[in-house]
């Protein structure tokens, strides 16, 4: 039962980390802010979160590599 409450709080955690960074990319594009200084932020962002995920350095190293604002976006669709 512990295993499903953990695969509950993950999906849940994805989800909100999805609308999190939805909602810091619209701010960040009213204020005026190109896809490289938005990307910039979103590595800042991400150094942390990933501290408990399973093979989290991994994870980790896949957002901070990201050469554009896209990739970062096709890493965190494909988070499980």
């Amino acid at each position: 039962m512990n295993n499903l409450n953990d695969e509950y709080i993950h999906r849940q955690r994805k989800s909100y980390m999805d609308y999190y960074f939805h909602l810091l990319e619209r701010n960040y594009i009213r204020k005026g802010l190109d896809d490289e200084q938005i990307l910039k932020r979103f590595k800042a962002f991400s150094r942390y979160l990933f501290d408990d995920y399973e093979e989290g350095e991994i994870v980790r190293s896949r957002f901070l590599r990201s050469r554009s604002l896209v990739e970062f976006q096709n890493h965190l669709a494909q988070l499980q």
